[in-house]
C-alpha cells in the first residue's frame, strides 16, 4: 500500500500520479500495474457536462455581444429617425453572425462527428442567402438577389457543404481534398461569370472564368 508523500491520499497500484494533488507516484516495491480496477474512478459524464455548460456559456456570452449592440442601433434608429431604416441592416447581420457562431454551440450532441458538418453548414447557407434578400428588400428591391446573389451564394454554400461532408466522412483526404477544393473554387468563378451576364440581360459566352478557372 502507498501514500502520497505531499497530501498523504492512499494510493492504488493503478495510480501513476495522485489523484488529489498531481504528484508522481514513485515506489519502487510497489510498482505500477495496468489492468487493476482504480480505487479513484472518474465519475462518468462530468467532462461532457463541463464541456456542454461551457460551450452554452460561449454561446450566451455571444449572443450578449451581438444583442447589445443590435438594440442600440434600433433605438438610435427609432429616436433620430422615427422609423426602422438602417438598424436592420445592423440586426440582420447580428443574427446572421449568431448562426455563424452561437447556433453550433447550442447543439446537444458536442461531438461534430456524431452530427456531421451539414447540420452547421446548412443554417449558415440559409442565414447568407436571407440576410442577401434583407439587403436588396430594403435597399432595391426586386433587382439583384434572383438574378445575381442567389445562384453565386447558393453555388458557393452548395460546395461548401458537399466538400465538408466529403472530407468529414474521409472520402476525400490529402491531396484528393486539395483537389476537391481546387475544382470547387474553378466551379464557383465560372458560376460567377454566368449569373453576372445573366443578370444583365447578355448572352451567355464564358470566356474569361475559363482561364481564372
Amino acid at each position: 500500500m502507498s501514500f502520497c508523500v505531499n497530501c498523504g491520499v492512499r494510493l492504488g497500484e493503478t495510480e501513476r500520479k495522485c489523484p488529489l494533488c498531481g504528484v508522481q507516484v514513485i515506489n519502487p516495491v510497489q510498482p505500477f500495474q495496468a489492468g487493476i480496477p482504480s480505487l479513484y474512478p472518474a465519475p462518468e459524464g462530468i467532462g461532457t457536462a463541463a464541456r456542454r455548460i461551457d460551450r452554452r456559456t460561449i454561446a450566451f456570452i455571444v449572443t450578449c455581444v451581438l444583442v447589445l449592440p443590435a438594440l442600440i442601433c434600433v433605438a438610435v434608429d427609432l429616436v433620430y429617425g422615427g422609423v426602422l431604416d438602417w438598424s436592420l441592416y445592423v440586426v440582420g447581420a447580428a443574427v446572421m453572425i449568431w448562426v455563424f457562431l452561437a447556433l453550433p454551440l447550442l447543439h446537444t450532441r458536442i461531438e461534430s462527428s456524431e452530427r456531421g458538418p451539414a447540420a452547421i453548414l446548412i443554417p449558415d447557407a440559409v442565414a447568407l442567402m436571407t440576410y442577401l434578400w434583407v439587403i436588396e428588400r430594403l435597399s432595391a428591391p426586386d433587382t439583384w438577389f434572383v438574378p445575381l446573389a442567389l445562384p453565386i451564394a447558393g453555388t458557393l454554400c452548395l460546395l461548401v457543404i458537399v466538400n465538408a461532408i466529403l472530407i468529414d466522412r474521409r472520402i476525400l483526404r490529402h491531396l484528393y481534398a486539395l483537389v476537391g477544393i481546387l475544382l470547387s473554387v474553378a466551379i464557383l468563378v465560372v458560376m460567377i461569370e454566368i449569373a453576372t451576364e445573366l443578370s444583365m440581360g447578355e448572352t451567355v459566352h464564358v470566356t474569361w472564368s475559363l482561364f481564372a478557372a
